[in-house]
């Protein structure tokens, strides 16, 4: 009976401890931006849902001028989050993506890398939250063009009449 109990409790703690690496949440990046730390947290979890990855990757190609084939050459070395920040970071000082993980390579932290190209992390946020309230005005844009425009409606003045 013990020995049953045992294997139960083994087993039990075995399933829970896989069943909590699972759903952990991505680790920190410790940009100097807490707000830009919670985005690339966000970022990285997209990234893990079906089909985050390509999106993302295609906002990476569109908005920051990354190609594919440095997304997937980065992408043996670090994570999608990570890969997205150099690019914030290439696209802010004007450098290739690759400069910047030439970088990083060298044993640099981020907020340390950031400070050395003269970023500040929080201009980083910014540029990052333009960025995509652009994008949200782009497709809501897009999707009130709809079907070819009728004519225009005319305001309503008050009396009923319309000019």
């Amino acid at each position: 009976m013990k020995k049953q109990l045992v294997i139960f409790l083994g087993l039990f703690l075995m399933v829970s401890t896989v069943h909590a690496m699972g759903s952990a949440p991505p680790p920190a990046m410790n940009t100097g931006d807490a707000g830009l730390d919670d985005a690339l947290r966000q970022i990285e979890r997209r990234a893990g849902e079906p089909g985050g990855e390509e999106e993302i990757g295609a906002v990476m190609k569109k908005e920051y001028g990354v190609t594919q084939k440095e997304i997937d050459a980065l992408r043996k070395r670090y994570r999608v989050s990570e890969i997205y920040y150099m690019a914030l970071l290439a696209r802010h000082r004007n450098r290739r993506i690759n400069e910047i993980a030439a970088m990083h390579a060298k044993g640099e932290g981020w907020g340390v890398l950031a400070k050395r190209l003269g970023v500040h992390p929080g201009d980083l946020n910014r540029l990052r939250a333009r960025h995509h309230q652009l994008e949200r005005h782009r497709i809501r844009t897009e999707q009130q063009k709809g079907p070819a425009p009728g004519p225009k409606p005319q305001p309503y003045r008050p009396g009923g009449k319309r000019r």
